[in-house]
């Protein structure tokens, strides 16, 4: 599992950080692979915005949406734009793109 990494001072190292969650959204959204799943999310990880109804809130919920997502929209993309780092909490923002979508 990739693991955040600390500064020498014990604050957390943005940049190497940053470049791991980047890692994360375009194994697991642009190259489809659902294994990223389970390299990437502490197995305790709990998702409080899950991003489908019923899902489960932990690294299965993760899993289901990127393969929903995968399944409608096989060509999407995702670059991930803006992540911000907070203590332990990690959350990203990326702006997809879905050729296929439905205009």
């Amino acid at each position: 599992m990739q693991q955040l990494s600390r500064a020498d001072d014990g604050g957390m190292n943005s940049t190497n950080n940053k470049q791991i969650v980047a890692e994360f959204i375009t194994t697991l959204f642009t190259n489809g692979d659902l294994t990223a799943v389970d390299r990437y999310l502490d197995p305790q990880f709990i998702n409080h915005d899950p991003p489908l109804p019923n899902s489960p809130d932990g690294p299965e919920g993760v899993r289901q949406a990127a393969e929903l997502f995968r399944r409608a929209f096989p060509d999407w993309r995702s670059d991930a734009e803006h992540s911000s780092l907070r203590m332990i909490l990690l959350s990203s923002t990326s702006l997809p793109t879905a050729p296929t979508a439905v205009r």
